[in-house]
Order: C-alpha cells, then structure tokens, then sequence
C-alpha cells in the first residue's frame, strides 16, 4: 500500500502541473529523471475525430522534489481553434484538467500548429541510474497508467467537439479502479 500511496502522490504532483504545462517552482538548474514506462504508463486516449493530436510527452520527476508532465498539443483537424480543454487522469486515482483559449487574445491555432501552452523552462534531464532508481523509489512493478485525453475543442467558426461523456466515463472507471468512491 504504501508504494502505491507514494506513486499517487508523485501523479498527483505530476498532474497538478498541467495547467502551467512546463511551468515548476524549481530552479533552472533543477535535476529530473524521466519517470520509466514500466512504472508510470503514459497512453493517448484513442479519438478518431478528435482535431488535436498529443505529442511529444514526458513523465518527470525531480531529483530533490517536484514532478512535471511535458506535451505538445497540434492541431491536426482542418479548421483554426480558439479554444481547447484537455485532461491528464491515471489509474492511481486522480489527475487533472487544464485549457486553452485564445478568445480573449483572438489568437487561433491554425491546422498543423502547436496550441501555445506555457514556455518550457529549461530542465536538466539526467540518466536514470540503479542508484537514483533505488532513492527515488522508480522500481518494481508498473503503478499507474496515465491518460491523456482531449476533453473540448472550439473552433473559429462557433462548431465544437466534444468528448467530455466519455471522459467521465472514463474518471469513473479510473477512480474507481483506484478505490476511491464516485
């Protein structure tokens, strides 16, 4: 139990960084490790019609303190977006939700870009050595598969798309797998 209240926490870390992105309190010379598949799962949630594509995601956690959640969010549809919502949920119960808009700037994400979430602040990404593994309780068996799901897109000409019923679903099932009541 207690592994598994250890890796809640560092999702929870992971995830409460979502709304600034790449955005920590640590420093620049902040030292991170890139958290290992095996023990943190990151998996894209399949969307055929969905218009934004996640790339480019990284699971981090600090050498001294701090965790982060990295990606990129592309428009890949056909028309400009003014708006979009995402989320970032895990199976060790919990997560999180963060958003974008450009209404208030009229800025849009036009098809193939990037939507503008925060600046990454530049990192130090060292190797995962047995030693950091071992202080850093990176080991064992897998303790959590992580979710990343677009909840809302608005485009410029008013249309939107819309999966935010399969995405309670879904924080119900995970929730619930986790052992937490709904």
């Amino acid at each position: 139990m207690k592994p598994r209240l250890l890796l809640l926490c560092v999702v929870i870390v992971c995830v409460g960084q979502i709304r600034g992105f790449a955005q920590s309190e640590t420093s620049v010379s902040a030292r991170f490790v890139n958290i290992p598949r095996q023990i943190g799962f990151p998996v894209i949630a399949f969307q055929p019609d969905c218009p934004l594509q996640f790339e480019k995601i990284t699971l981090l956690k600090g050498v001294d303190k701090g965790s982060e959640i990295r990606f990129q969010l592309r428009n890949r549809g056909v028309k400009p977006i003014q708006r979009a919502t995402f989320a970032v949920w895990n199976s060790a119960g919990g997560g999180s939700t963060g958003d974008w808009s450009g209404k208030t700037t009229s800025q849009l994400v036009m098809p193939g870009q990037l939507v503008p979430l925060s600046e990454e602040r530049e990192k130090e990404i060292i190797p995962l050595t047995k030693e950091l593994r071992e202080k850093m309780q990176l080991n064992g068996p897998m303790k959590a598969v992580v979710v990343f799901m677009v909840l809302r897109a608005e485009f410029a000409d008013g249309t939107v798309y819309s999966d935010e019923q399969t995405f309670k679903s879904l924080e119900q099932y995970l929730n619930g797998i986790a052992g937490f009541k709904n």
